[in-house]
């Protein structure tokens, strides 16, 4: 019983160091990990990685600069679009007032030409008096002469079929069919002159051109005006709405460009056609009524125009210029 109990005793003495050993192996492990655990969580956090690189800061100010200049151009651009229609109305305007003045004042003398015929007639009545006959004999010596050039020249017409070529100026017509009458005015070297009623204007009467009321202008409105009665009259679907066609010779170069301004100062709508100055060129046959028409518009015009030159004589001055002037 002494010698058990005190084996017993032998091997606790033997464990003894052992679990002291241990114990403090265990300590020491458990401070370890508390330091480390502390120190992880005094660590900064590592950011993921970024799969797509951000953007050049330059090449971001440079796309921001070039959206905003856009912005700015089409902004610029709805602008000057308005301003195009705004000022394509006023001048539909202005051609629309300055036609109707025109139309105005031709009613206005047709009507006081109505008058002095009525008030005629009425003298005529009261005194047993006849008309005027220095006024009768100059009206029956134009009608003379009107009939006496129309035949002269439907004779040259005929004298010329076996003669040299001559040459007519086509008028275009449309992928549709559609057809504008032109006015003929061709452009030689000392003259403008309105084909085929022969209406002659000449450097006076282009002292004014940058006006819309210019006897070119004026008498091309006239014309227009009335073809476009004359076929409403007729029944026409459409009015032919005639435009001004320039035959230009190769030595009217000025008359040329100083017609083009005087008719753009109404309307840019017209046509132009280079010819030889050998050619002989054929143009429908007159039509009276459309010839005094355009005679009359031209006389007016020119009456306006002298009014305004003795009004300012300093701005104006009789030229044959170019377009550049």
């Amino acid at each position: 019983m002494s010698k058990r109990r005190a084996s017993q005793s032998a091997d606790a003495i033997a464990l003894f160091p052992f679990l002291a050993v241990l114990l403090c192996t265990m300590g020491g492990l458990l401070v370890l990990l508390v330091v480390l655990s502390e120190a992880a969580k005094r660590l900064p956090v590592r950011a993921e990685p970024v799969a797509v690189a951000a953007a050049d800061p330059a090449e971001a100010e440079r796309a921001a600069a070039l959206q905003a200049d856009l912005l700015t151009l089409q902004a610029q651009q709805t602008r000057l679009e308005d301003m195009a229609r705004q000022a394509a109305d006023r001048l539909a305007n202005e051609q629309a007032r300055l036609s109707h003045s025109e139309q105005q004042e031709r009613q206005l003398e047709h009507e006081l030409a109505k008058l002095h015929i009525a008030l005629e007639q009425l003298a005529a009545a009261e005194d047993h008096q006849s008309v005027d006959r220095n006024q009768a004999e100059a009206e029956l010596k134009r009608l003379q002469q009107l009939v006496v050039d129309t035949e002269d020249q439907l004779e040259n017409l005929r004298s010329q079929e076996g003669g040299p070529k001559s040459y007519a100026i086509v008028p275009y017509r449309g992928a549709n069919g559609t057809f504008r009458k032109p006015i003929f005015i061709e452009c030689t070297a000392d003259a403008v002159i309105i084909q085929p009623e022969g209406i002659k204007l000449t450097a006076e009467d282009f002292v004014m051109a940058n006006r819309a009321g210019n006897p070119l202008a004026a008498a091309v409105r006239a014309a227009r005006e009335r073809l476009n009665q004359d076929a409403a009259r007729a029944g026409a679907a459409e009015a032919p709405d005639a435009y001004p066609l320039l035959i230009v010779r190769p030595d009217a170069t000025d008359a040329y460009f100083v017609a083009m301004r005087a008719i753009r100062a109404w309307d840019d709508d017209f046509g132009y056609e280079f010819v030889d100055s050998d050619w002989k060129l054929q143009y429908p046959a007159i039509d009276p009524v459309l010839a005094d028409v355009m005679n009359h518009a031209v006389m007016q015009a020119r009456d306006r125009m002298q009014m305004l030159a003795q009004a300012a004589p300093s701005r104006f001055s009789v030229r044959m210029t170019g377009g550049g002037r």
